[in-house]
């Protein structure tokens, strides 16, 4: 195990015992009867024509104050049980640690929208970074050999503290999902989980130089083992 500290923590996992039923096959159905319209095999190159002006636009100054005083509140779907704590750490990345397994407890009044859920393999989990510190505009990530604008670094540390991380989903049990790959601590607040869909999120040929950039090496991603 790569984190033998964490066997301490085990037991921060809870378990549950139901079983989520599953009636995405009814809808996936209806969609297949039903077919595409017409409008909906549009030309984009068409249907975006008089928009393209959009591009060019620009805030004032006023419409840039207004917009960062702007409120979006946000509410916690559920919470990670994880073994992981500030006392123990956690891994850069959750894909670099399979082995760590954790839940993720929905609030009841969500547990409605998993409905179909245990038919996906990985998903996308945003969560908020509760326990950050205050940001800077420059980090050096721990392996770099620069420092790098916030924005293209992972850091934790951000003017919104969003997090978002790709787990695998190993079963369902009611509300509780069973996930592996986690770099979550303990009691961090989920804000949203999606479906990761291989066919659409996965883009093989993105550049290779932005591991370089934040000193990742490329042989020690899950995908080249």
């Amino acid at each position: 195990m790569p984190f033998p500290e964490l066997r301490t923590n085990m037991t921060r996992i809870p378990s549950n015992t139901r079983w989520v039923r599953f009636f995405a096959t009814l809808s996936a159905l209806a969609l297949l009867t039903t077919g595409l319209s017409a409008q909906d095999k549009h030309d984009w190159s068409a249907r975006l024509a008089g928009n393209k002006a959009r591009i060019q636009q620009r805030l004032t100054d006023q419409e840039i104050r207004d917009l960062a005083s702007r409120p979006f509140p946000m509410k916690p779907i559920g919470v990670f049980h994880s073994p992981l704590t500030p006392a123990t750490g956690a891994p850069r990345q959750g894909r670099l640690a399979p082995s760590i397994k954790a839940v993720i407890e929905i609030l009841p009044q969500y547990e409605d929208c998993l409905e179909g859920i245990e038919q996906m393999s990985h998903l996308y989990v945003l969560f908020a970074f509760d326990r950050s510190r205050d940001w800077h505009a420059k980090v050096k990530p721990p392996k770099a050999r620069k420092a790098l604008g916030l924005f293209s670094t992972r850091s934790p540390n951000r003017p919104n503290p969003i997090g978002l991380t790709v787990v695998r989903l190993e079963r369902v049990e009611g509300r509780i999902l069973h996930v592996s790959g986690v770099d979550a601590f303990d009691q961090t607040p989920v804000l949203d989980i999606k479906p990761y869909i291989a066919s659409i999120d996965s883009i093989p040929d993105a550049g290779m130089q932005v591991e370089s950039a934040l000193g990742l090496d490329p042989s020690s991603s899950p995908d080249k083992k």
